[in-house]
């Protein structure tokens, strides 16, 4: 559960953290205007899951709302949109996923959770699941390519290249003893980073092999 008070250097319980916004960038224009519509549904957050693992490619996410206006149907929200956080854990450094100061996440799906009660037709419970943009962006691209050299050169372009994934996060790399081509058949960026992540051999280390990770 999120809490969203001023106790900012203050840990509750396992697992606590602040919750600073929380807003859904629509993917159409405001009346006269350039700039997205965008809603803040803060207010209407009752829960936020963030899910991160060494064995995941991408950080994945669900919230959970209590929409008591219908900003679903009047945005709409299609599973086009992007979505805005800025959390922390009290105590230390903040996380921005804003537009225009790190990359957003990307909504992908609805789902329901529990509809109209006798109190307002209006009102309904759902969850938002939300995906890193590189998930976007892999589900939408294919490589046909050959790749010679280093493998860590491969996954460097294959993650920052606009053509693939063309990803703005940092990247970090353990360096390899791996120098050899390979030929890529129309596989999605994932899928080849962890084909050539299979590949590899460590150059400092006698490790058990690679993991790409978000």
């Amino acid at each position: 559960m999120a809490a969203s008070d001023n106790r900012d250097k203050i840990i509750d319980y396992a697992g606590d953290f602040r919750l600073k916004a929380c807003n859904i960038i629509s993917y159409r224009k405001a009346n006269n205007s350039e700039k997205a519509v965008r809603q803040n549904i803060l207010p209407q957050v009752l829960a936020i899951t963030l899910v991160e693992s060494v064995t995941m490619p991408m950080i994945t996410g669900t919230v959970d709302v209590n929409d008591g206006v219908d900003f679903r149907t009047m945005l709409p929200i299609t599973g086009m949109e992007k979505l805005e956080l800025h959390v922390f854990t009290p105590g230390q450094d903040e996380i921005k996923f804003l537009e225009g100061t790190t990359d957003c996440f990307n909504v992908y799906k609805i789902e329901k959770i529990r509809g109209a009660n006798q109190m307002s037709a209006r009102e309904s419970m759902y969850r938002i699941h939300f995906v890193s943009r590189e998930a976007y962006r892999n589900s939408i691209t294919r490589i046909s390519k050959a790749f010679a050299g280093p493998v860590e050169n491969a996954v460097y372009e294959i993650i920052q290249d606009k053509k693939y994934l063309d990803s703005r996060r940092p990247l970090y790399v353990e360096p390899t003893a791996t120098n050899s081509k390979y030929l890529i058949p129309n596989l999605k960026p994932i899928k080849t980073i962890n084909y050539l992540a299979s590949q590899a051999i460590s150059k400092k280390y006698k490790n058990a092999g690679y993991l790409f990770y978000e």
